[in-house]
């Protein structure tokens, strides 16, 4: 399943609390829309170009504050500063940010002229522990920087820092044990654009990428015999202490995790990530269910989608699209073979509604429609239901609001004397004067107890 790519049709739709439970991952805006609540939680700092001074606030142009999102929320919130020589720094203004002297903002991020830093009021303490994670978005290349470095963060130059490497065309990730190894985890360029930096004291790792699965070897891999925390203080973005590396280029998102995230959290901030600063789709880390649909009628929309447990997929029974009406007559199901490295046969659920699929599945989902133009279409539910005590109906044989079952041993009764008046399938027994409750409906020997058919 993985790697299959689908041309998946967009769906408007509206959305209950309920329709989002059990959906933990999913690739279609139209299901849901990404938005900065949508990643991995307990980022301590969230730095979001395009939400720069709030979760619930748009975007602003103006901003000399660009808001922590994070856990660790308004401590860590960063000003803008200048550079007024060497290693003087003074608060920027807003005429200065108007006038575009110092950087701007763009819509999805700040733009850096190299003479500008985003740095904390005072000193603020980073005690980061043996794991932990960053992850950046970019749109710089090392040709942009004549200095020998240029920061894209910086704790302490020696101690933790992710540095634009000017002469190996690399972005390096500094540690303590790195720097006094002379040997880092990096990230080759000249351009640069996403990456991840995991420490993990669990294997004493650092590790640096721009994809989503972390390197075990190679390029972007470092072992040390320790991984120690830091604890500095004071930080900046796109400027260091000293002024001699100004970073030039775009700088999108910058978020902190005081753990290390693992492949799947990586691969699902990188879905985010794709809708949201790219607008486009990025393949989920996993996926139980791929949802087909002619008409954008569904409640989750054509698209890919991983449940977390179990979710129940549903589809009105009649639809009006663009004054057009449908009918839907079901569904079918397959199920992905990795043998065979396709799905398999299509299994008709003919005038079902609802599918449950579990986060063990990989199924896909193909929504039937019928032209619906001039048809009556009737329910369980459009019966004379007053006075109606007892009411055993072949299509509904589970409940009204219940999908079919081919397997039922229990014939459900919809009139209002409900469950004291269901039915229970008897098999007659092999003497034939006697009967028992039936336990399946396999045959046994020449006694077959019979089947269900799509209404009866």
């Amino acid at each position: 399943m993985r790697g299959l790519k689908y041309l998946l049709a967009n769906a408007a739709c509206a959305l209950s609390v309920s329709a989002l439970a059990g959906i933990k991952y999913w690739d279609n805006p139209a299901y849901r829309a990404f938005d900065v609540n949508c990643y991995v939680s307990g980022a301590v700092w969230n730095l979001d170009g395009i939400c720069n001074v709030g979760a619930d606030q748009p975007h602003s142009a103006t901003a000399l504050t660009w808001k922590n999102l994070g856990s660790s929320g308004a401590d860590n919130d960063v000003f803008l500063q200048k550079n007024t020589g060497g290693s003087n720094w003074a608060t920027a203004s807003a005429d200065e940010l108007s006038a575009g002297t110092y950087g701007e903002w763009r819509a999805n991020g700040f733009d850096f002229k190299g003479n500008s830093r985003w740095r904390a009021n005072s000193p603020k303490c980073i005690d980061t522990g043996t794991k932990y994670t960053f992850q950046f978005l970019v749109d710089a290349s090392s040709a942009n920087h004549t200095a020998s470095y240029a920061t894209i963060f910086n704790s302490n130059w020696e101690k933790l820092a992710l540095l634009i490497n000017t002469s190996s065309n690399t972005i390096d990730f500094r540690t303590v044990e790195s720097v006094a190894a002379k040997s880092f985890a990096s990230i080759p360029g000249p351009a640069f654009t996403y990456a991840t930096a995991i420490a993990n004291s669990d294997d004493n790792t650092e590790v640096f990428f721009s994809g989503t699965v972390a390197p075990t070897s190679g390029v972007g891999f470092r072992q040390s015999t320790k991984i120690s925390g830091h604890s500095e203080a004071g930080y900046v973005f796109g400027g260091a202490n000293d002024g001699k590396s100004p970073f030039k280029g775009t700088f999108k998102f910058f978020r902190y995790y005081q753990k290390a995230l693992s492949n799947e959290e990586v691969a699902w901030n990188r879905v985010v990530d794709e809708r949201r600063f790219f607008n486009r789709a990025a393949p989920l880390p996993v996926t139980n269910a791929v949802v087909v649909s002619s008409v954008a009628a569904s409640v989750e929309p054509a698209g890919t989608y991983a449940v977390d447990g179990s979710h129940v997929f549903t589809a009105p029974r009649v639809a009006t699209v663009d004054n057009a009406k449908f009918i839907c007559t079901g569904y079918t199901l397959e199920t992905w073979d990795d043998t065979t490295g396709d799905w398999g046969v299509p299994e008709l659920h003919a005038r079902e509604l609802s599918c449950k699929v579990e986060d063990t599945d990989c199924v896909r989902i193909t929504w039937k429609w019928t032209d619906g133009t001039g048809l009556a279409t009737y329910g369980v539910s459009d019966y004379v239901w007053d006075g109606l005590e007892v009411f055993y109906d072949g299509i509904c044989n589970q409940g009204v609001n219940v999908a079919h079952s081919t397997t039922a041993l229990t014939w459900k009764n919809l009139g209002s004397k409900g469950a004291t008046n269901d039915l229970f399938l008897q098999l007659l027994n092999a003497a034939g004067n006697g009967w028992s409750t039936a336990t399946s409906l396999d045959a046994v020997g020449e006694r077959n107890p019979g089947a269900w058919t799509d209404n009866g």
